[in-house]
């Protein structure tokens, strides 16, 4: 696939750039030193999507707290909101990918529920074991769930470098 899936936003300037950036995430070896790059995963988030992203978060936090949330300490509002943040970011670029790769319909929450799995297993976990963990997950969801291996190995890389920009704090 060249592209033809993705959205009508994208110039035909920037369409090159992007598929650049996609099959380069497909292909690259998973390595600490990868995920600290992310460049690439910046480039698929414009500035405008930042803006809306930053709106339905705020929108989703909200709502959290209005159900759940109304005596919390001001800690654990302002991770909550950051989390709610992030979830939303990494839902964007996995769409985009997988937009990208023409996948349509039920399949797309697989690509969205892996998303999920690697954020939620390397959030804990010590920047020397991500590897492992995402290669784990990868295998698993390509032998269980009927991913492609292609698209579930740029999820996974993507998914790990916007979590590691946009959660883990920079000294």
């Amino acid at each position: 696939m060249n592209g033809e899936y993705m959205s009508k936003e994208v110039s035909i300037y920037n369409r090159e750039r992007l598929n650049e950036i996609i099959n380069d995430l497909s292909t690259k070896e998973i390595t600490i030193e990868e995920i600290l790059k992310a460049d690439d995963v910046l480039y698929l988030l414009k500035p405008y999507t930042l803006r809306i992203i930053s709106q339905d978060a705020n929108w989703r936090y909200r709502k959290w707290v209005a159900k759940r949330g109304k005596n919390l300490p001001d800690g654990a509002k302002s991770r909550t909101q950051k989390g709610f943040f992030v979830r939303r970011v990494i839902e964007e670029v996995v769409k985009q990918i997988i937009g990208y790769y023409g996948i349509t319909g039920g399949i797309q929450i697989y690509y969205l529920c892996l998303a999920g799995q690697i954020t939620k297993r390397i959030k804990t976990k010590p920047l020397t074991r991500w590897v492992n963990i995402i290669k784990e997950r990868i295998k698993y969801w390509v032998e269980f769930r009927g991913c492609e291996p292609k698209v579930a190995h740029a999820v996974a890389l993507a998914t790990a470098k916007a979590f590691y920009y946009y959660y883990i704090p920079k000294k």
